[in-house]
């Protein structure tokens, strides 16, 4: 039996994620691809999603976050995505490793914890290769996109700066892995035609082109 495939599917504030991997369930059947997200995929992982999106939450520092994320993501990886890769079945998931990167180490400026990043990373991932697939957006546009939504939470609700910060990190990491990024300021079908290209041969265990 073929392993399955990891495709981590990313990106700043509204560039058209949530909505792509909406569109994704709806493309792939349940015996094709299992789609999970982070924080959260698994019972342990969403209580740890509750407790960092909770107002107690907001206070936590970006060292207190990062040991959560990858807290949530230990027991994520252990239940639910290795036995899903070990059966066969591709996992699409939305966000991962990346994020944490992105948002608790460049957006929030704390180059010191690279190096425990990359430590948490060696061993919680060991022998996991996700494909990245990052849709790339302006912040200034992707904010604009996401202005009166509902659902949003208090990273969404951070100065520009520092969604221009998450924006390199999410591109400085990729750059370092298996990835696609796709310009998701264009219509959303456009986008979509690129993204589901993408999706499309690395399930059938392809690689894409750059």
């Amino acid at each position: 039996m073929k392993r399955g495939r990891l495709v981590v599917v990313d990106g700043g504030e509204g560039s058209g994620k949530s909505t792509l991997l909406d569109l994704a369930g709806n493309k792939f059947s349940p015996d094709k691809a299992m789609f999970t997200r982070e924080p959260g995929g698994s019972p342990f992982a969403e209580d740890i999603r509750s407790m960092i999106f909770s107002e107690r939450g907001k206070e936590a520092n970006a060292l207190t976050h990062a040991g959560l994320f990858w807290a949530a993501r230990a027991d994520h990886l252990a239940k639910v995505v290795r036995p899903a890769l070990e059966r066969g079945m591709h996992v699409i998931s939305d966000r991962m490793d990346s994020s944490t990167f992105a948002y608790q180490i460049r957006g929030e400026e704390n180059p010191r914890l690279a190096s425990i990043f990359n430590q948490m990373r060696e061993v919680y991932m060991e022998g996991i290769h996700p494909f990245y697939i990052l849709l790339d957006i302006d912040p200034s546009v992707g904010l604009g996109r996401k202005r009166g939504e509902t659902g949003t939470n208090y990273f969404d609700e951070r100065e520009l700066s520092f969604h221009g910060r998450v924006r390199d990190g999410l591109l400085e990491f990729v750059s370092l892995h298996p990835h696609r990024v796709i310009d998701a300021s264009r219509p959303l079908k456009i986008v979509a035609k690129e993204f589901f290209g993408v999706l499309d041969i690395i399930l059938a265990w392809g690689t894409p082109p750059k």
